[in-house]
């Protein structure tokens, strides 16, 4: 139940951070559908869906598998959007900021980490066994907060390039059709019927594994850079 805690709670807060930053993109593009619909903010509570934000983390983190999860959709009418900008390149912005949230999260976090370490309020040494895995039994106070950064930063990397995948409904395929040649961007409409089926293949077929790997490289290389000095 611990680890679950550990798991859960900065979950909410990414997916909370990455919702709001869709709605906040989606406000100064003059689209006020979601801060009407009380999504423009930080409150988590407005964008948790009790399955994807709750049932499914909490599975994953007690059973040991694959953690998955979701928040509401933030909702966009591009119609409204400044008229400064194609609806195409507003939803590439509006879907890009959900991703680079949690890639700002995940940098803060590390800088925290550094600050940690250089004010000595986290020993550099219990530091490194933790994040390997190696602390003793029984999480002191500074040992679960490591542990929490530690997910925090996995979590908010994993959520980051996940949502890159261009298959509908994820925000990487709003973003590929933003970037292709109009001509070309409405295949990404044809794929919205198959896109959960796709994820579910690369999801068993292992491809995400591979997909992942520079996620892993990224998040390792902000835990263990503040090791450095």
């Amino acid at each position: 139940m611990e680890q679950a805690i550990l798991v859960v709670i900065p979950l909410i807060l990414s997916l909370t951070v990455h919702e709001y930053c869709h709605a906040g993109a989606a406000y100064l593009l003059n689209d006020n559908t979601a801060a009407r619909m009380g999504r423009l903010t930080l409150n988590p509570i407005p964008h948790i869906d009790p399955i994807g934000t709750l049932i499914l983390p909490i599975m994953g983190a007690l059973t040991g598998g694959f953690l998955f999860g979701w928040a509401k959709p933030v909702p966009v009418q591009p119609y409204n959007f400044t008229r400064s900008i194609s609806m195409r390149k507003g939803m590439l912005l509006v879907s890009l900021a959900g991703p680079a949230s949690n890639l700002v999260l995940a940098f803060l976090a590390s800088l925290l980490v550094f600050m940690l370490i250089q004010t000595g309020l986290v020993d550099k040494t219990g530091f490194v066994k933790v994040i390997f895995g190696q602390a003793e039994e029984g999480h002191t106070l500074a040992n679960a907060a490591i542990e929490l950064l530690k997910i925090f930063i996995h979590l908010n990397v994993i959520l980051a390039f996940f949502n890159m995948i261009p298959v509908p409904p994820l925000d990487g395929s709003k973003i590929l059709s933003g970037i292709l040649p109009y001509k070309y961007g409405h295949y990404m409409e044809t794929l919205e019927r198959y896109g959960f089926l796709i994820l579910i293949a690369l999801l068993m077929t292992g491809a995400l594994n591979i997909l992942f790997y520079p996620a892993r490289l990224l998040s390792n290389f902000l835990l263990t850079w503040p090791l450095m000095f």
